[in-house]
């Protein structure tokens, strides 16, 4: 009997393959959140738990231009579309503004879209008919206050109302470079930590700063403290095993250490927080608390306003950024021969498992235990596996 509660169990494992699970940040779950200041309503103590990291992603790459006052952004599709309108963003800055745009498609129609708005909100622009075409040129021309022109982002429609540029390929007349000076997000700081973030691309990428939930930064920031604190507070205790930190992302404010003090009292000491916003994971070594509390200890010497962009919490340990024991289900190909034995398997388990009912209802019947039910749960996801796979091997 042994040895056939083995086989079910081991034939489940083989069946199930790999498991497959994501760790859960529990830190959105606080129910209440107490920092020792908050510069203003935007950048309260919450945003520090609001999912929002800022990197390369939350900085939307838009298309920026090396320094020109004119330049053309060329869309080009693999095959005809046909579009009704356009909708198109201007870089929301002051060194930064399209005072007019030109749409020129493949079929010969050049629609003028006139200025776009200087602080990114969307101007739409109708066609007055519909253009079959497969590919356009967009033509930008600055302002006299521009240092270099481009665009957030440009939309284009077709008849049902389908965004066809995010399936185009483009190729832009300027390319400004990740390195350049006057940029605002800090790339000349940490070019190593940007890149890409002005090509043609980022035109068509689906993401506008005017179309970002809310306001704000996503982001937590004292007021005018050097050493702030935050707490999170549980309604019951949680097992916490790795904390990641995120630095606040500008060239002031670096968070360098702090400690991390939990509800029995134990006290966790960190460092070495990267002042570009990356994550810093921190193996905790599972402390059960309904209250984390973290203070900072330490700062740079431009520090002005400190916090932190996000802070995560888990129960799970993490080893190069990924939950430990956390795999990819991987299907290995199916051939004939692996239909065959996997139903000859199930066959011979099915078999074992009735001969097994059939032994169990002559014998006097146990209370079910824990180890019992799992079992039973084993037999049950076995006996319907070698189903499915002899009513494959049916159809086949």
């Amino acid at each position: 009997m042994k040895k056939k509660i083995l086989l079910t169990a081991l034939t489940v494992a083989l069946l199930c393959g790999n498991s497959v699970f994501a760790a859960e940040n529990l830190a959105p779950t606080a129910v209440e959140i107490t920092a020792s200041s908050e510069y203003n309503a935007d950048y309260s103590g919450a945003a520090s738990v609001d999912g929002v990291v800022r990197t390369k992603d939350y900085m939307i790459p838009e298309w920026f231009t090396d320094y020109e006052s004119e330049a053309d952004l060329t869309l080009t599709w693999s095959s005809p579309v046909t579009v009704t309108k356009a909708t198109a963003y201007d870089i929301s800055r002051e060194d930064s503004n399209v005072k007019e745009i030109t749409l020129t498609f493949s079929d010969g129609t050049v629609i003028n879209g006139g200025a776009l708005n200087t602080d990114g909100t969307p101007v739409e622009i109708d066609f007055g008919k519909a253009i079959t075409a497969d590919s356009v040129v967009i033509h930008v021309v600055a302002d006299d206050d521009t240092i270099a022109v481009g665009l957030d982002e440009i939309e284009i429609f077709d008849e049902a109302g389908n965004n066809v540029a995010l399936n185009a390929t483009a190729t832009a007349s300027s390319v400004a470079d990740d390195e350049q000076e006057f940029t605002q997000h800090g790339v000349a700081w940490y070019p190593e930590t940007y890149e890409n973030l002005y090509e043609a691309e980022n035109a068509i990428n689906g993401e506008a700063v005017a179309k970002r939930p809310g306001d704000g930064e996503y982001e937590w920031a004292s007021l005018g403290e050097m050493t702030p604190s935050i707490t999170y507070g549980f309604t019951a205790p949680i097992k916490v095993g790795t904390i990641v930190l995120y630095d606040r992302l500008n060239m002031n404010d670096h968070v360098m250490s702090g400690t991390i003090e939990f509800s029995d009292g134990t006290k966790v000491d960190f460092s070495s927080l990267a002042n570009v916003g990356s994550p810093l994971y921190l193996d905790i070594a599972d402390i059960e608390t309904d209250t984390i509390t973290i203070t900072v200890t330490e700062y740079g010497e431009n520090s002005a306003n400190n916090g932190f962009a996000e802070v995560e919490i888990y129960t799970e340990h993490f080893e190069n950024g990924k939950p430990i024991g956390e795999v990819e289900e991987t299907a290995a190909p199916e051939t004939e021969a692996t239909v065959e034995s996997e139903a000859a398997a199930a066959e011979t388990v099915a078999e074992e498992s009735a001969a097994a009912e059939e032994t169990a209802a002559e014998e006097e019947i146990a209370p079910q235990t824990s180890d019992a039910i799992a079992v039973s749960a084993g037999i049950a996801a076995v006996a319907g596996a070698a189903a499915i796979i002899l009513g494959r091997k049916k159809r086949s």
